[in-house]
């Protein structure tokens, strides 16, 4: 008996719970994954309306960064950025924009943009809203504003209040950012950028509220061995940059010693959403760890720390059909000894492309492509006329946009 389904993605290679399979279908309907198993028995089981035949890649869950970068000074950036995720395999993603104050132009418009450009190409946000302490503006004021109805549009996928490293001193702050948090059910982000943070700062997130699954990390390296401790113990989700890390010449982060106690770890990529590099990366870095490790890290272990992991992170059935074919050439086969996995992780970059993007089933990638085309001219035309009325009274960026945009339109 032949059952109808809206799509059956053959694949090479299939990247599941339990390994790297061959010769495996995915099989999707209504925007979620209903079934996984040999191709052959999926074109005699499924009358689908596509087949998608992909006899040179390996297909895996698609990319969730939990890192929150700008979404940058006007709508153009915002669909840069969405489509620079969607090309680079992720649909899932955390933005920041500055919470609303006073002179501080409009972020709710930014908002509104990261939400609409994200959701025309199946990227789903998770909205960081990048809180300050300024001497002239009550905190109360500041963090009332994250709940102004312009930060409430339906196409966001959640919130995420971002605090600085300053905010660790701050107890009013904190206290206040920990009562809005779990009245609007949002995580918080604390972003680290220097050393010594040790246990006196988590027990003034304990104090807070904060110190729990809900709260993520950036940056962990930065922690002191008794606050990484709490941290892990706590269920705190750490967000592993492995570019910033390679950037530090003291300080290592020990990945394989917190995922050998259950710690929770993602990871995040930088303004170029390019995730599939910061895995490679995080396995040169790590190199006595699995290979299947590096890329659950990318996957469902963003979905872990941004709340999402229900129905994202991995291809397994009842999940969302949001994943990304990988092509492996033989080249790249040749040089990692016939494992496409390796291949993926390890084998020169420039052989390994993109073949597909879904996100909830429908395909993402040639819709990304124009977008990106069409975020070159906008940002062209912000550069040409710094007046434009789309970016006035908007946050500077100091993301090198002209530079991503030159690595993706050459």
């Amino acid at each position: 008996m032949e059952y109808t389904v809206d799509a059956v993605v053959c694949a090479r290679w299939v990247a599941t719970t339990g390994g790297v399979v061959e010769d495996t279908a995915v099989v999707v309907s209504g925007g979620q994954v209903v079934d996984l198993l040999p191709a052959a028995t999926a074109r005699r089981s499924y009358l689908a309306n596509e087949v998608i035949e992909l006899p040179d890649s390996l297909l895996t869950a698609a990319f969730v960064d939990a890192g929150a970068n700008a979404i940058g000074p006007s709508s153009g950036h915002a669909r840069l950025s969405a489509a620079l995720a969607v090309m680079a395999g992720t649909t899932t993603l955390a933005s920041a924009c500055p919470v609303a104050m006073p002179g501080a132009g409009a972020p709710g418009a930014l908002a509104a943009a990261a939400a609409t450009e994200g959701i025309a190409l199946g990227v789903r946000v998770i909205l960081g809203h990048e809180v300050t302490l300024t001497a002239t503006t009550p905190v109360g004021d500041a963090l009332a504003a994250a709940t102004h109805a312009d930060l409430e549009a339906d196409a966001v996928a959640g919130h995420m209040f971002v605090l600085a490293q300053d905010a660790l001193s701050a107890s009013p702050l904190l206290l206040q950012v920990g009562v809005l948090a779990k009245r609007m059910g949002a995580r918080v982000k604390l972003v680290l950028t220097r050393p010594g943070v040790g246990s006196s700062e988590m027990h003034a997130l304990e104090a807070a509220g904060l110190l729990g699954p809900s709260l993520l990390v950036v940056n962990p390296s930065l922690l002191d061995d008794d606050a990484l401790t709490a941290a892990v113990d706590a269920r705190v989700a750490l967000v592993y940059d492995p570019a910033a890390e390679a950037a530090l010449s003291s300080t290592r982060f020990p990945l394989a010693e917190v995922l050998a106690q259950s710690g929770r770890v993602a990871l995040t990529a930088g303004p170029g959403r390019d995730m599939l590099g910061a895995v490679r990366l995080a396995a040169r870095l790590n190199p006595g760890l699995a290979l299947g490790d590096m890329l659950a890290l990318g996957c469902a272990g963003g979905a872990d720390a941004l709340g999402v992991s229900s129905g994202l992170g991995v291809l397994a059935r009842g999940m969302q059909a949001d994943c990304v074919a990988w092509r492996i050439p033989a080249a790249a086969l040749v040089l990692a000894d016939d494992d496409p996995l390796r291949a993926l992780v390890s084998s020169p970059r420039h052989l390994i492309g993109v073949a597909g993007v879904w996100s909830s089933g429908i395909a993402r990638l040639d819709l990304a492509k124009e977008a990106l085309t069409s975020a070159a001219a906008t940002i062209s035309a912000l550069d040409d006329n710094s007046g434009a009325s789309e970016a006035t009274d908007a946050p500077a960026s100091n993301v090198d946009y002209a530079g991503i945009l030159a690595q993706y339109l050459e």
